[in-house]
């Protein structure tokens, strides 16, 4: 452990007691508040985004604490802690952890320490965090401005994480760079984690052009939630691409990031990089680069991409786009479906990833980490208290059913042996499921198809047949 009084606090537990929580979570929203120019100030000068996205961090750092302690009673929560004493069952408690030990990711270090440190405090625990070697300055501002209004036995700041102790402790990694070798961890997918858009011919396109250029040039492009290849019907790529470029020309000064940010990720891609890859420039503006990339083969097409580059590829069909998608035979860590609902039923069924949304890319999402694997992700918070929380249930009360089993059981070999024969031969209810079956999406463009094309030939031939008897019968009877 880091310090002795962080080793202590989790053994006696004084994190986990009600008020401390509620004190301890309005304590880190007054530190946000209270020092809201200070961070923002310290964001723009280390990570050299722009002060709107800077503000966009701040802002969610407060909303994830904010309705933490909004969520928060401490009058239920000591209701719950009683409810054994009342001759209650409390089934679904969840106890703390014990310690959080959090690395966190260089992309929004704000945001990125603030949600799991809120989180963890939520569910009781205490928390180490390693500070981070990219953004110092930063994560050194950071550290302080915590630690003057937290409690100091309860959170810590270390330069290397240690070597985690067996027990009582949760490993938080946003980096991916620690081996998964801990039982108890909590892991993001690897940083090569790709993002797909796919926009139909029946989508909006004005929306999906505008959602997908936000997503993709927001903090300089380096979101690990920026769209890395966008899938286009053909017959729509020349509407997105002009659509883009008036996006460009209208909002590239409002929300770019300057040429610094893409040199700290370290692997943007330059225009000779694109060219290079059999990718054809279409766009150059504020915002960054649009270009098409028409070989398959193209690594493009495989890697993830930094930098406010936007990569375009013509599908011919929604199982074109689905086949390109799955390509490589990895889940994605997220998919954007544009098109219409049936549509994009269609897609996010057979699309592997993580999480899809329909019709829209969410601005929250572009902020913080990768949401971690083995949970529902949410576009609004990466993370919940029950994360940082071990499930124990306390149960006192029996119900009937049990106490009659037990009984039974417990009765003579007649008494059971009925019990048993009845379960074991008993049928289930009928499904109830109706005759036919529901006409998909596809069967409906196939009926739809048969009715333009054929009726109209099958109409014909009738109408030509019946032309052709009565002729015949004219020329019978002359």
């Amino acid at each position: 452990m880091p310090s002795t009084s962080i080793e202590s606090a989790a053994i006696d537990g004084r994190a986990r007691t009600p008020r401390f929580i509620q004190r301890q979570l309005a304590n880190l929203h007054k530190a946000i508040t209270t020092n809201a120019k200070i961070i923002q100030d310290a964001i723009v000068a280390d990570t050299s985004v722009k002060l709107r996205e800077a503000q966009l961090e701040i802002h969610l750092s407060i909303s994830v604490v904010k309705e933490l302690y909004d969520n928060f009673s401490v009058e239920e929560a000591l209701s719950q802690e009683y409810r054994v004493a009342r001759g209650q069952d409390w089934c679904d408690r969840n106890d703390a952890v014990g310690t959080i030990y959090l690395r966190p990711q260089s992309h929004n270090l704000v945001y990125s320490i603030v949600s799991p440190l809120a989180n963890a405090i939520a569910a009781g625990n205490c928390v180490v965090i390693e500070s981070n070697k990219p953004h110092q300055a930063l994560s050194s501002k950071i550290a302080e401005i915590i630690l003057q209004h937290l409690d100091r036995d309860t959170i810590a700041f270390v330069e290397n994480l240690p070597e985690p102790p067996s027990e009582g402790l949760l490993l938080i990694d946003q980096t991916g760079e620690i081996p998964k070798i801990h039982a108890s961890s909590i892991h993001t997918p690897g940083s090569s984690a790709r993002v797909v858009a796919l926009v139909d011919r029946s989508s909006d396109i004005v929306s999906a052009a505008s959602s997908i250029v936000q997503a993709r040039t927001v903090f300089g492009g380096n979101s690990v939630y920026a769209p890395d290849i966008v899938l286009i019907n053909e017959f729509a790529m020349k509407e997105f691409i002009a659509l883009s470029e008036s996006i460009e020309e209208t909002k590239g000064q409002d929300i770019t990031a300057s040429q610094a940010t893409c040199e700290i990720a370290g692997i943007g891609l330059t225009e000779k990089e694109l060219r290079g890859s059999g990718a054809d420039v279409v766009v150059r503006g504020d915002l960054g680069t649009i270009a098409i990339v028409e070989d398959r083969g193209s690594s493009l097409l495989q890697r993830k991409i930094y930098g406010a580059c936007l990569i375009l590829h013509p599908v011919r069909s929604l199982d074109d786009g689905i086949d390109l998608a799955n390509l490589q035979n990895k889940t994605l860590l997220a998919c954007y479906h544009f098109g219409a609902p049936e549509a994009a039923k269609y897609t996010t069924q057979f699309i592997d990833s993580y999480a899809s949304f329909v019709n829209h890319a969410p601005i929250e999402l572009t902020v913080g980490p990768a949401a971690p694997i083995g949970f529902h992700p949410s576009a609004t918070h990466r993370y919940r208290p029950a994360m940082f929380s071990v499930p124990k249930a306390d149960c006192i009360a029996r119900d009937s059913a049990s106490r009659s089993l037990a009984s039974t059981f417990r009765a003579e070999a007649k008494a059971w042996s009925d019990v048993y024969e009845k379960q074991i031969t008993s049928s289930l209810a009928p499904t109830r499921q109706k005759a036919g079956k529901v006409v998909g999406f596809f069967d409906q463009g196939l009926i739809t198809g048969f009715v333009v094309f054929w009726i109209p030939v099958i109409a014909s031939a009738v109408v030509g047949s019946g032309y052709g008897i009565r002729a015949g019968m004219r020329m019978m009877r002359s």
